[in-house]
Formats: structure tokens, C-alpha cells, sequence
């Protein structure tokens, strides 16, 4: 929903005459944001995953390291 409303205000404010490089900007900022958190939730459940099993096993394997 609010992705939807964020679109309305940039047609809003282009008709107003907003200037295109300043929304330009502003929706590069916003895909970037964007791009962070996909990141961020694709490996959160692995690392999740792989906290769990070390933490239920009690010992690191030796190809972890140590």
C-alpha cells in the first residue's frame, strides 16, 4: 500500500512540474533501499538455520575452522 501511494505523489508532483532529475534521484535511493533488503531477507533464514543447528549440536565441526 504504501509503495502505491509513494507512486501517487511522484505523478502528483511531476504534474506540478517536480523536476525529473530530482525524482530520478529519489527513485535510485528507493531501489537501492530496496536491493538491501532483498539481500538481507534471502540470507537471514540461512544464517538463521545455521545458528540453530551449531547452537544445538554444541561444537563447531571441524571444517568451520575450530
Amino acid at each position: 500500500f504504501i509503495r502505491n501511494v509513494s507512486v501517487l505523489m511522484s505523478v502528483k508532483n511531476y504534474k506540478q512540474g517536480g523536476s525529473l532529475e530530482d525524482e530520478a534521484v529519489y527513485l535510485n535511493h528507493d531501489l537501492a533501499m530496496l536491493r538491501i533488503i532483498e539481500t538481507f531477507s534471502e540470507s537471514a533464514p540461512q544464517i538463521v538455520l545455521m545458528l540453530t543447528i551449531t547452537l544445538q549440536q554444541g561444537q563447531l565441526d571441524l571444517i568451520t575452522a575450530s
